[in-house]
């Protein structure tokens, strides 16, 4: 079933809560499908965060650190070695 796919990737690849869900051999074939939802999640996530640290007018060190933080927090940091 797809879903299971999508929330396993969720909950491997992100800090983002999912629920718990049993997972067979079938369905973790099609979480590498879901990879690019979860990059897509991230990019908003910069966006608007972009867009709103503009608005208030944020310095470039407040701003460079909260780009920075984002990928952080949402994916625990994966990639960040």
């Amino acid at each position: 079933m797809p879903i299971k796919s999508l929330v396993a990737a969720f909950a491997m690849y992100s800090r983002v809560p999912m629920p718990k869900v049993e997972l067979s051999e079938d369905d973790m074939k099609y979480i590498f499908c879901f990879f690019p939802l979860i990059g897509t999640v991230l990019a908003a996530v910069m966006y608007f965060s972009d867009k709103l640290l503009k608005t208030v007018g944020a310095g470039n060190v407040m701003y460079g650190v909260f780009m920075t933080l984002i990928p952080v927090i949402i994916t625990g940091g994966i990639h960040f070695d």
